[in-house]
């Protein structure tokens, strides 16, 4: 998974995921972009990781997170509010923002990343 990390013109903190990973930086972006956040989901992957857990869900406002022991998987809310009926065909072009799933250790190395970017942008910011 590739990704790039950049503030905006408020000087928050961004990512940008490669296209079939985009829902997962707009999460991040839009979801979890506070330290203390950040911090308490990477406890709960290494729980995941060391089988204390088994799996973990973290509902934001506009995003729903699920981790399990092999994946994580990023999913859009309004996806759920949607029957498939209703769900216009040239919107699948765009299912990468609304839907991404990649393996816990890469979403894991993502967020360490994520985290040392945030810290970087709120130190700078405070300055």
């Amino acid at each position: 998974m590739d990704y790039d990390f950049f503030k905006d013109e408020y000087d928050a903190p961004c990512v940008q995921c490669s296209m079939e990973y985009e829902a997962m930086g707009v999460f991040l972006t839009e979801e979890l972009a506070k330290v203390e956040l950040i911090e308490a989901l990477l406890v709960d992957v290494e729980a995941i990781e060391s089988k204390k857990l088994n799996n973990k869900e973290f509902q934001g406002k506009e995003f729903l997170l699920k981790l399990n022991r092999d994946d994580a998987i990023v999913r859009s809310n309004i996806l759920d509010s949607l029957s498939d009926d209703e769900i216009p065909e040239e919107l699948n072009y765009y299912d990468s923002q609304s839907e991404s799933m990649c393996g816990l250790d890469d979403f894991k190395a993502l967020l360490e990343d994520w985290l040392d970017h945030v810290k970087s942008a709120t130190r700078r910011t405070r300055s």
